[in-house]
């Protein structure tokens, strides 16, 4: 989220055709995921596979990853990072922030009641669950190969999955995913008001206040519940 926010804020200020527009919001959540993915695109990775049985166990996944992890970030960042990561985080932060700024307009405020801002993060999140559910059942399919065979192609297995099992094979587990998503989204949208956001930079810039973000965070709600 501080990536996001730092790359947010500082395209926001540059020339046409970032500033105000919502490439602004496209172009910070790309860099956020990329800069993110070179610590946790083996971990995603790793656990993936070991979930759909591509490992035997936790030691044949060390194994792999000391021995291939160069393979790992080249077979995997484009499925991984570009297809998935990066499109989920693209739109996820297009709606939320441009709904936000609507309701902002409505309200003639900044300061939106915990409701909406539940709402807001439960629309967010079921929206976008939908929207890239297919890239989410490709990068899966590419990454939960068996360990040590080549990757195949995004458009070759796009192209595979639509043929043997047609348009519909690309929304499978999206009523479960909108079910794990949507809730997550809320809980980060009603977290998200900007005196949240200069918490997250106090914790970052001091390690040993982390253990204080929790009561931030519950003490910034508590008291909004109270106005």
């Amino acid at each position: 989220m501080s990536a996001y926010i730092s790359a947010r804020d500082a395209l926001s200020k540059g020339p046409a055709p970032f500033g105000d527009s919502g490439l602004t919001f496209v172009a910070a959540a790309v860099v956020a995921e990329v800069a993110g993915s070179v610590i946790r695109l083996p971990m995603e990775v790793t656990k993936l596979r070991l979930q759909l049985g591509a490992y035997r166990n936790s030691f044949h996944a060390f194994q792999d990853l000391g021995t291939n992890l160069k393979d790992l970030y080249r077979g995997s960042f484009l499925p991984q990072t570009v297809l998935h990561d990066c499109s989920y985080s693209a739109c996820g932060w297009l709606i939320f922030e441009t709904s936000r700024q609507q309701l902002y307009s409505l309200r003639g405020s900044s300061d939106l009641p915990v409701y909406e801002n539940l709402s807001l993060g439960i629309f967010t999140g079921t929206l976008t669950a939908l929207v890239t559910n297919p890239f989410d059942v490709i990068k899966t399919r590419i990454i939960g190969r068996p360990a040590g065979t080549s990757p195949p192609g995004i458009v070759e297995t796009a192209r595979s999955i639509l043929s043997l099992e047609g348009l519909r094979a690309f929304w499978q587990g999206a009523t479960w995913r909108v079910l794990h998503l949507a809730p997550s989204h809320g809980v980060c949208a009603v977290c998200w008001p900007a005196e949240l956001c200069r918490v997250f930079h106090v914790v970052l810039r001091h390690p040993s206040s982390r253990y204080m973000l929790l009561y931030e965070i519950v003490k910034l709600q508590l008291a909004s519940l109270r106005e």
